[in-house]
């Protein structure tokens, strides 16, 4: 994952430690090849002194790229929780040449333990990524099974949905891609009531799974015709065209 040759390198540590973000900067400028090494470096730094290196994290990704970052970036936002720093590496652009955004998102999700510290840099993410697709997110539940894997999904498409994501006009969805072996209560309810069309089990129509996903696709259609439902009846009010049924004291005679 993070280089352990950069870890081990004196001359990085001293860079990193005792001399700062202008020495390194001027390092960089002589050999940007190293920078993925000076950023593997700041990261096991930062697990160790509070997340102090972000200056040179930010200079190093600069010149590094993402793709040569990846995996230490993933593990000081996942682990260390240096949520600002890699926050502000998405707003410079860092990222934007990710060409699998959406598993990164996933990975985040997956690993992270304390989801509410680092769903404010998934929503940066999804802002700044304005062509994320869920059919992407969802194709990580073909990946081998993680305890956690399906839970994970769940929680990459809500926070998509809270960002503002239009769920509509996608290709269905078919039913085998939730036999998962831990399925996320929810998900599929939740897919349904936001716009996305889940196709239902045909071959498997008796498996438990099946039975689940019948249900789940039942839920989300029943809270679509809920929220119809009152959509109506708040148009009606709006324009005073509901009956007023509360029962009229009789007039005395």
């Amino acid at each position: 994952m993070i280089s352990v040759i950069a870890f081990f390198d004196r001359l990085l540590i001293c860079l990193i430690v005792a001399c700062g973000v202008r020495a390194v900067q001027l390092f960089l400028s002589v050999k940007p090849k190293k920078a993925g090494d000076i950023f593997d470096s700041a990261v096991m730094y930062n697990s160790h002194f509070n997340n102090s290196a972000s200056g040179i994290l930010k200079s190093a990704a600069n010149v590094a790229g993402f793709e040569v970052i990846r995996d230490a970036f993933l593990y000081n936002a996942a682990f260390n929780l240096d949520v600002e720093t890699s926050i502000e590496l998405v707003n410079s652009g860092v990222l934007d040449r990710c060409w699998d955004i959406e598993c990164l998102l996933f990975e985040l999700s997956v690993w992270c333990k304390r989801q509410s510290e680092i769903e404010s840099l998934m929503a940066a993410i999804i802002r700044r990524r304005w062509n994320v697709s869920h059919l992407k997110v969802l194709n990580q539940l073909t990946r081998p099974p993680l305890e956690n894997g399906a839970s994970a999904v769940h929680n990459v498409l809500r926070i998509m949905q809270k960002n503002g994501y239009d769920f509509h006009g996608g290709l269905p969805v078919a039913p085998e891609t939730f036999f998962h072996p831990n399925p996320s209560p929810g998900l599929i309810s939740d897919l349904i009531e936001w716009g996305v069309y889940v196709e239902r089990p045909t071959e498997h129509g008796l498996s438990e799974m099946a039975a689940h996903i019948n249900s789940e696709i039942d839920e989300g259609e029943r809270r679509i015709a809920e929220r119809d439902a009152a959509n109506i009846v708040q148009a009606l009010a709006d324009a005073g065209l509901t009956q007023d049924d509360t029962p009229k004291p009789k007039r005395k005679m």
